[in-house]
């Protein structure tokens, strides 16, 4: 399994001036949080801790300080991932939970509505490179910075993580309005926090004086729905009984240019461009997440077949199996004389002949559907 020691990023400012900013993220009362940032003064909450506030306190308080939430979705998530950092300074994947207050050694850490209270607490935000992913019990989602935003004044990784957690913050607020009646959660509603999302990313690239842009995958469990949201080449597969029964539509602005938002375009809202589909979900169903770093390697069939022949009977040995696909999409985008997908496409598009596999962050994610009891948030 891949190591969770988070590595050290260069912090853009002095982590005391901003923290006072942040303490009207808590909760008012809370010991932990009071505990964690020795400020002598406090701020009132703004309204958007009050409202998801309001919402969690009809929720039972334990003696350790953490609440027990009886998620309103019939499935959950039970997920493993694995990630091959291609761009950027370090080659591990930078991990962090949503709950964790205290790492000064990035800026976003530092932006006062990174983590609203709410987020369950198994939330991991993974940054590999120019991806990302975000993986909770009933949210999982990569992003795919794009890498011609690269150099001084650039970081495309910094935008596609700041996109999953805002899109999961927003979408605990969401799930936890509608709890009580999840028929009454509409597209209207998912597509509004998309672009609201997309605007808290674009600030975060503004307050870091930074360009980016990436593509989007996101898929919430609602009930017993998967609803999908697509933007771009990043791929999700549903498998059932060894079968794909299905996959998004890769999006393309041009020829091997994928549909992306980001800070080039800051007027084109993601709700604009992004294809939303609904699966019917089934206990044991398996869902694939990736971006293009293992697609533009290994065809559809290819990975189903890999899956499917190292898969145990139960299905319990998925972070193995993660490890292993991640091992043999590296050892594909390794090989100079291997013909994949992306290559493929290179020479359709030309009309000459290549061959190789293609280089790039990889970021995989697979998670096992099963029945949910409960989740726990702080």
């Amino acid at each position: 399994m891949l190591s969770t020691k988070a590595k050290t990023q260069a912090a853009h400012f002095n982590p005391q001036s901003v923290l006072k900013s942040i303490v009207s993220t808590f909760l008012p009362g809370s010991s932990s949080a009071a505990n964690s940032i020795p400020l002598t003064t406090t701020k009132s909450s703004p309204p958007d801790a009050i409202k998801i506030s309001s919402i969690l306190n009809t929720g039972n308080i334990c003696s350790n300080n953490k609440r027990y939430l009886d998620t309103p979705d019939h499935y959950r998530f039970h997920s493993s991932y694995a990630s091959y950092c291609h761009h950027g300074m370090t080659p591990s994947p930078i991990i962090t939970s949503l709950l964790d207050m205290t790492d000064n050694n990035s800026g976003l850490s530092l932006l006062p509505r990174r983590r609203l209270y709410g987020n369950p607490f198994e939330t991991l935000s993974i940054k590999s490179g120019d991806d990302a992913i975000i993986v909770s019990p009933n949210l999982i989602g990569v992003a795919d910075g794009v890498s011609g935003y690269s150099g001084e004044h650039a970081d495309s990784g910094l935008f596609a993580r700041s996109i999953l957690e805002n899109i999961s913050r927003y979408f605990t607020e969401l799930s936890l309005k509608h709890s009580s009646d999840l028929s009454g959660l509409t597209n209207y509603e998912i597509l509004r926090d998309l672009d609201l999302s997309f605007q808290d990313s674009l600030k975060v690239m503004e307050f870091e004086q930074l360009r980016g842009s990436s593509t989007l995958l996101v898929g919430m469990i609602i009930d017993t729905t998967l609803k999908v949201l697509s933007l771009g080449d990043s791929k999700i597969f549903v498998i059932r009984d060894g079968e794909i029964i299905f996959t998004n539509k890769e999006q393309y602005i041009s020829p091997l240019c994928p549909q992306q938002v980001g800070t080039n375009f800051p007027e084109k809202k993601p709700s604009e461009v992004a294809e939303i589909s609904n699966i019917q979900l089934q206990n044991d169903d398996l869902i694939v997440v990736s971006s293009d770093g293992l697609t533009d390697n290994l065809y559809p069939d290819e990975i189903l077949q890999f899956i499917n022949g190292r898969l145990n009977a139960d299905n319990t040995n998925l972070q193995e199996v993660t490890n292993a696909l991640l091992k043999e999409t590296k050892s594909i985008a390794y090989d100079s004389y291997c013909v994949c997908p992306y290559v493929e496409k290179v020479n359709e598009l030309n009309n000459q002949f290549i061959q190789g596999g293609k280089l790039d962050d990889i970021s995989i994610c697979i998670s096992k559907v099963s029945f949910n009891e409960s989740t726990y948030v702080k």
